[in-house]
């Protein structure tokens, strides 16, 4: 069985591409999720920063700033692979209920309850 998107998260976007990364700048907006690699943390503030929304005037799917336009802005023309990376990983948001993102996330974080502060 396919699984369909949350109601909330069924807007017009253009691509995947676009939906994962408006998501993950709720999710960093909200403070739900951060950078805690201070090594890449530069490189991939400064491949965010070069999105932008292409077609804020007109009535269609939303659009943000291609890749070839950021690859064409960052330094030696790299390819901004480290902020696909961390946008993609909110493809999960987009598809899994709460309960499921939360069993994940103690799988992987098994102290994820444990008040460390």
């Amino acid at each position: 069985m396919a699984r369909k998107f949350k109601p909330e998260l069924t807007r017009n976007y253009h691509d995947l591409r676009v939906q994962c990364l408006t998501m993950m700048a709720k999710l960093v907006n909200d403070r739900r999720i951060s950078i805690t690699d201070t090594s890449i943390e530069k490189d991939i503030i400064d491949e965010l920063e070069l999105v932008c929304h292409t077609n804020i005037d007109k009535d269609e799917a939303i659009r943000l700033t291609t890749k070839d336009i950021m690859k064409s802005k960052l330094p030696d023309n790299r390819s901004p692979d480290l902020s696909d990376g961390f946008y993609m990983r909110s493809f999960f948001d987009l598809f899994l209920t709460d309960e499921e993102l939360d069993e994940i996330d103690r799988v992987y974080n098994p102290h994820i309850d444990e008040d460390i502060y």
